[in-house]
């Protein structure tokens, strides 16, 4: 599945660039825009960016640099934001097993379930 969400991603961004590069050869400034304002991503962002300072008659670079700080800031955040939960789920998950412990389904033996389905497709199961 992940390498599936990885192949969509790495196509979904070469359509995009394909079809940015093909508008703005033909000079199609407002259908590139739209483009990239269509575009939920970092590189559409800083497209946009760009696109907008030129057809201004304004700096690209530092047009492109700011947008690019700017993306990358929001990055660092949503990491940051992704570490504390990372940081934060076994922690808040100890927790709640200690106030609701798990109580597993038994089977007709008496032994939890997962195990005795364990040792039935040949899995060693070693209890602590």
């Amino acid at each position: 599945m992940q390498l599936f969400t990885y192949s969509y991603a790495k196509n979904d961004s070469e359509s995009f660039l394909n079809g940015l590069t093909s508008r703005l050869k033909s000079q199609d400034i407002c259908a590139a825009l739209d483009l990239c304002r269509q575009e939920n991503s970092s590189v559409g962002e800083v497209a946009r960016s760009g696109i907008e300072t030129a057809v201004n008659g304004k700096n690209v670079e530092l047009a492109m640099l700011n947008a690019h700080d700017e993306e990358a800031m929001q990055l660092r955040a949503r990491l940051n934001y992704l570490s504390m939960i990372i940081t934060l789920a076994p922690l808040i998950a100890m927790n709640a097993a200690k106030e609701w412990p798990f109580e597993p389904t038994l089977d007709q033996d008496g032994k939890p379930m997962e195990l005795s389905q364990a040792k039935r497709y040949g899995v060693e199961v070693i209890q602590v």
